[in-house]
């Protein structure tokens, strides 16, 4: 029979999006459980034998009780063989009383949920097939070596499902320059003798789309988007392996909302209609748009932008817009402000046949007209 499993990461319950405003920040944070509840829904109805969370479901050691309470009630709804958590860098584990993962295990009483907190394998059949998980769990929120070495001295049944577990970054994946998040290289994952890995830490996924060939490790990516620089809206993988260990990936998404975070430069205004197209494609409820605009237009098309940008706010979950237009100073421009023969009318007038893109000739505007004022 085949194997079936839901493979999560960096769910980051708990995050508090301290940077958005209510209502948004009560937004975000409630769909980071209700992506959670749809990871969940996917692998009931893909009758996933397991469903494994590969480090950071929770964002800090520090988190709330009741998040807490939230995803344990959440994960017992998991009709499946086991929930296979494992500790990451933010929800590291500490053999402490009271410490999180004590105090989750508290509210997750349930044989089905289980925290993989040592560097030992773990065994499970289904029917006659034997499952290994083999976890590398954090115990730290920054580490310059991973743990993952003990895997490959750990004897191993070639006739088992052996699954490695580790979160951290994988070279070539990740920016790791300061080398403190558990980095991986690929050669290490290859050479621990495992039929495949599930991974977390790195904020996309890996490989890029479904596969029909084992790609030796897998990154499901944040299971909905985390802030602007997210250009994706959430993902988790269903891995399949059947009786001739044949590993195959199906990536499917699993948040609801999108991040956009857009510069445009507007020259006319044909421009800045396309952008207008481009906003009204979005699911606004569902979408948080930051835009920055730059270029320049009369000051007529200037009014006409900022009256439309107003209308283009409406029943977004999130707008944000910088506009850095500057006015298109020409002959005709001076001409209508200035009058002729004037010091402003000449100065402007010869910035102008210099060069009317020129940073000087913007400036010199800008310093007339606070002079004016």
């Amino acid at each position: 029979m085949s194997i079936k499993i839901l493979h999560t990461a960096d769910n980051h319950i708990g995050m508090k999006f301290s940077n958005y405003p209510s209502p948004v920040k009560e937004h975000l944070i409630a769909e980071r459980i209700a992506a959670l509840k749809n990871i969940i829904t996917i692998a009931n109805q893909k009758k996933a034998h397991f469903l494994v969370i590969a480090g950071d479901l929770f964002d800090t050691i520090n988190v709330k009780v009741a998040d807490i309470k939230d995803v344990a009630v959440l994960l017992k709804t998991f009709e499946g063989e086991a929930v296979i958590v494992l500790p990451g860098n933010h929800d590291f584990f500490e053999a402490t009383p009271d410490s999180l993962w004590d105090k989750f295990r508290k509210h997750a009483d349930h044989k089905k949920i289980i925290v993989l907190d040592k560097y030992e394998p773990f065994e499970y059949s289904i029917s006659d097939q034997k499952v290994v998980f083999y976890p590398a769990c954090c115990r730290s929120k920054h580490s310059n070596e991973n743990v993952i070495g003990w895997v490959k001295d750990a004897p191993k049944d070639k006739d088992s499902i052996n699954i490695g577990l580790a979160h951290g970054n994988v070279t070539g994946l990740g920016l790791d320059n300061e080398d403190q998040y558990f980095n991986m290289t690929p050669e290490e994952l290859k050479k621990a003798g495992v039929d495949f890995w599930l991974l977390g830490h790195i904020h996309v996924p890996f490989p890029k789309q479904s596969v029909n060939t084992n790609p030796n490790y897998f990154m499901p990516a944040t299971h909905t988007p985390d802030g602007m620089n997210c250009r994706h809206q959430g993902y988790c993988w269903y891995v399949d392996i059947d009786e001739n260990k044949k590993v195959t990936g199906e990536l499917l998404q699993t948040g609801s909302i999108g991040f956009y975070d857009w510069n445009r430069t507007i020259t006319s205004i044909l421009d800045f209609e396309k952008l207008k197209a481009e906003v009204s494609a979005l699911n606004k409820k569902k979408s948080l748009l930051r835009v920055e605009l730059n270029g320049r237009l009369s000051a007529d098309e200037i009014k006409q932008v900022k009256e439309d940008i107003i209308k283009l706010k409406e029943d977004f979950l999130f707008f944000a817009d910088t506009n850095a237009i500057k006015i298109d100073i020409d002959a005709k421009y001076i001409d209508t402000n200035y009058t002729k023969d004037s010091l402003p009318h000449k100065l402007l007038s010869s910035l102008v046949k210099a060069d009317k893109s020129s940073l000087e000739l913007q400036l010199a505007n800008e310093l007339i007209e606070k002079l004016k004022s």
